[in-house]
């Protein structure tokens, strides 16, 4: 029973996106694929064409079995389509629904995947900067991958500005120099994403989802009313740190043994 509802939630999820996404089939093999559709009004209307572009150029560049990959791309007049990975698992925000919260094996296994994928971006040069449960997707096979690539961008000496999902933004990119302007980052602004999902599949909260926290530093330029240390957390974020700190250990082992296994 659990599974055909877990079955049913994911074709409406899948029916959901279907807007974005579709299946499609390569007529020479039978290989299924998901093909990513994006109207080129829509793109100018959000000015999106820098986004759209980054995503393109970044899922080409990057080839990892802990990333999505990129097969096909391509153009018609009114749309742009990538070729991707087809994922029909769902992704780890809607099993960590079902679930509340992960057990530790699992926690250390999607843990170090999403590390290989980000170390593979931040190898060739990329910053992905919206990692989040959302954006790791699994496989038929329960392999996490990630995707939507479309706020990765290369590291220069001039990189700044808030970029992706707050709660999980990196103190990083909410800082001010004395003149209020934001002040540069670099790839490290993922780890601090990695541990705010790693946290999450452990206990089930992200600690930095709450009122004051998604509000901290979004001022132009101006101080802040409320410190971070008196945010109001929804879970002890001390007890979250010391289980992150037990796992993460166990992670890497994990990494060293997951490679010669998958590749």
């Amino acid at each position: 029973m659990l599974r055909l509802t877990c079955a049913i939630m994911i074709l409406t999820m899948t029916l959901f996106l279907s807007l974005l996404y579709s299946a499609c089939k390569k007529g020479t093999s039978g290989k299924l694929y998901a093909m990513k559709v994006m109207n080129k009004k829509r793109i100018k209307i959000k000015k999106a064409e820098k986004l759209t572009l980054n995503e393109q150029k970044c899922l080409a560049d990057v080839d990892s079995p802990f990333v999505v990959k990129l097969s096909y791309s391509f153009q018609s007049k009114t749309d742009v389509f990538l070729i991707l990975d087809l994922m029909t698992g769902g992704d780890l925000s809607f099993h960590l629904s079902l679930k509340g919260r992960f057990p530790t094996k699992e926690c250390l296994y999607y843990g170090a995947r999403i590390m290989l994928g980000l170390q593979a971006l931040h190898d060739r040069g990329y910053v992905y900067r919206d990692l989040k449960p959302e954006n790791c997707l699994l496989g038929e096979d329960g392999r996490v991958k990630l995707t939507d690539l479309g706020l990765a961008t290369k590291v220069t000496p001039t990189l700044s500005g808030a970029a992706g999902t707050r709660g999980y933004w990196a103190p990083e990119m909410l800082r001010r120099d004395k003149n209020g302007k934001r002040m540069t980052y670099d790839h490290m602004v993922d780890w601090f994403s990695f541990g705010c999902c790693l946290a999450e599949f452990i206990s089930g909260t992200n600690p930095f989802r709450s009122e004051p926290a998604l509000n901290y530093g979004l001022g132009k330029g101006k101080k802040t009313k409320v410190r971070a240390s008196l945010l109001s957390w929804y879970v002890p974020i001390h007890n979250i740190f010391l289980l992150t700190m037990a796992v993460i250990p166990s992670i890497f082992r994990k990494r060293q043994l997951i490679m010669p296994h998958l590749r």
